[in-house]
Formats: C-alpha cells, sequence, structure tokens
C-alpha cells in the first residue's frame, strides 16, 4: 500500500486488517451506519470535491509588475488518533476536508498499543469514508514516522484526543522545523456539548447525540438561561431549535438542529486548509 506514497514502508506491517474492519461495521447498526453516511454526506455537499491537482493565475497589473499565484493539495495528510477516540461523526469530520482537497496520500494513525479495541464507530466511518491506509501505533513509534515524514514535502497533521504534553511538545517542534511545509490542526480542548431547551419541550435527540459523542458531557440549559453557556464557555457545540440561530455565542462554532445530530463540521477545518499555495511577484515575464 505504500509503496508508492511518502509514508515509509514500514507502516505495512501495523495496518488495521480488514476483519477488523469488517468488524466494526456489522457491529454498527444500520440505523448509526446510516447517521455517518449522512455525515459523510453533508460534508461532500458543504466542501465539495476539489478536482484539481494544479492551479495557477497569472495578473499582469497595471502598477507595473505580474503576480503568479500557484495552488495545489499538499503531499500528504496524517489524522492522529488518541488511543481512546470514539467519536465516529466528529473522526470523519476530520478526514473528510483532506481527501475532498484532492490530498493523494492520506494515513490515520491511532495511537494506542496493539490489540486495543478500536471504538466501532470510528473505524466504520473510516470504512464508510473509503479510507483503507489506517495504522496502530504504539506512542514510541510515532516520533521516528513524524521524523521520516520531516522532507517528504509538504503535509498537514491533524489530532484527535487528549494528547501527551510531551507529544504535543514533539509535534510543535517537528512542524516548526518543517515550516512553512508542513501545519499542524488540534481538536478544540473541550470535554462539552450544551442542549438548549427543556427535556419535555425540545425536539433535539440525546441519546443520538450521546452515541455521536461519548467522550463529551452534555449539559442541558432551559431558554431562559441560556446565556450562561457564553458564561460557562468550554462548549464543541450547541444543540438547539432553528430559533436559537441568531443567539448562539460566538464562542461556540457549531450549532446542530433537530435531524442534525449525527452529523459533524469542524468550521475551521475546511479543504483550503490542506492546500500549498505559492506567490510569484515580478517586474514582467
Amino acid at each position: 500500500m505504500f509503496d508508492e506514497s511518502p509514508f515509509p514502508d514500514w507502516l505495512g506491517t501495523f495496518l488495521v486488517p480488514d476483519e477488523e474492519f469488517g468488524e466494526a461495521y456489522e457491529s454498527t447498526t444500520p440505523e448509526r451506519r446510516a447517521w455517518l453516511k449522512t455525515c459523510i454526506a453533508r460534508l461532500h455537499v458543504l466542501h465539495g470535491a476539489a478536482g484539481m491537482t494544479w492551479g495557477r493565475a497569472e495578473k499582469q497589473w497595471r502598477q507595473g509588475f505580474v503576480s503568479v499565484a500557484e495552488i495545489r493539495p499538499v503531499d500528504w495528510t496524517i489524522v492522529f488518533l488518541a488511543g481512546e477516540y470514539a467519536s465516529g461523526p466528529r473522526s470523519v469530520a476530520a478526514l473528510m476536508p483532506a481527501l475532498l482537497a484532492g490530498v493523494a496520500n492520506v494515513l490515520v494513525v491511532r495511537i494506542a498499543d496493539e490489540g486495543a479495541p478500536w471504538a466501532a464507530p470510528v473505524l466504520a466511518g473510516f470504512e464508510l469514508a473509503g479510507q483503507e491506509a489506517v495504522v496502530n501505533l504504539a506512542a514510541d513509534r510515532v516520533p521516528v514516522l513524524l521524523s521520516e515524514m520531516a522532507n517528504k514535502g509538504s503535509g498537514r497533521c491533524l489530532f484527535l484526543g487528549k494528547i501527551d504534553e510531551a507529544f504535543k511538545a514533539a509535534v510543535a517542534r517537528f512542524a516548526l522545523d518543517c515550516s512553512p511545509h508542513v501545519a499542524c490542526w488540534f481538536e478544540p480542548v473541550s470535554g462539552s456539548l450544551a442542549i438548549a431547551g427543556a427535556e419535555d419541550a425540545c425536539d433535539i435527540d440525546e441519546d443520538l447525540l450521546s452515541w455521536a459523542h461519548p467522550d463529551l458531557q452534555i449539559v442541558r440549559y432551559d431558554g431562559e438561561n441560556l446565556e450562561m453557556v457564553q458564561e460557562e464557555g468550554g462548549f464543541l457545540a450547541l444543540a438547539g431549535t432553528p430559533d436559537l440561530v441568531d443567539i448562539v455565542p460566538d464562542s461556540i462554532p457549531l450549532m446542530l438542529g433537530p435531524g442534525q445530530e449525527g452529523c459533524w463540521v469542524w468550521p475551521e477545518l475546511e479543504p483550503q486548509f490542506f492546500m500549498q499555495r505559492r506567490l510569484s511577484l515580478m517586474t514582467e515575464m
């Protein structure tokens, strides 16, 4: 699988076998698989598919110079997951923008000991997204992988879940050493998701939210106490009725209405993040 990619060949030893993908798929109920498919479909519609391997725009300016802007997908992307990461929708929401940007080499790395069980919705989500390059690496192998990617062109690293502080520092050094060709994105540190509305007067499917985000605490507020969401802060998203759209605090990047509880989008993680750019300025061509 890695013969013609920038990723090291030794990763093949740590690939998740097809049987494990199959087991995760089968152990996720058809209803929940349908929600993973819906999440992927939403991301397709919102982000589209680039369909572009390289672009160039040359402009002659009347101020007496020429600009040439070039853009292309980065050479590679690695999505790192903490070993206990369990959210299928948030996993595919991080993966899909890279695929839709046209990145040719995308790798998912779960940081966990060999044999540690996967959360079925996460692996099922990757299966439904068509992501086959998924490996399981012990923590001491990750620095080795990063060191081998240092001279492999432009790339992006995404990190989902609780990442050890020492590991974060190592990643920051890696990105700094490879700057500006490599950039990193970390899932926001938060453990909560808010629901606005009393339980007996709200159409939000709390059971579905709990399945989609088993690692998040769900906190309910009634309409009169919505300002407390702003005061307490630290929420990844708010679930509520459409009449709340204009009053959701700016500190909350995502709102999910009734019928969208199984979906997820990272608003700041768009396909443009996975593009490499160069601008040339000249007096004449």
